[in-house]
């Protein structure tokens, strides 16, 4: 059986940077549903859930409380 050298592992600091670029990146689209309208936690949770930017007819308008809810008949 012919020897195989194992394949090189990477670094553990490549792996933070391309965790800290995901977060940045995260965090970007995240402001664009906080420009309209949304909290921050609540535009963090949307790219994941929405799949990423605001569609221009989706964004927050006031619901109960402090907290704004969802709509996508957005038209600020």
């Amino acid at each position: 059986m012919p020897d195989i050298a194992p394949r090189p592992r990477m670094a553990t600091t490549t792996k933070i940077g391309i965790g800290l670029v995901i977060l940045l990146f995260w965090t970007f689209i995240a402001n664009d549903w906080e420009d309209k309208g949304c909290t921050k936690t609540q535009g963090y949770g949307f790219v994941l859930t929405h799949g990423g930017w605001p569609d221009a007819h989706e964004g927050c308008e006031d619901g109960y409380g402090d907290r704004p809810r969802y709509t996508s008949d957005y038209d600020r």
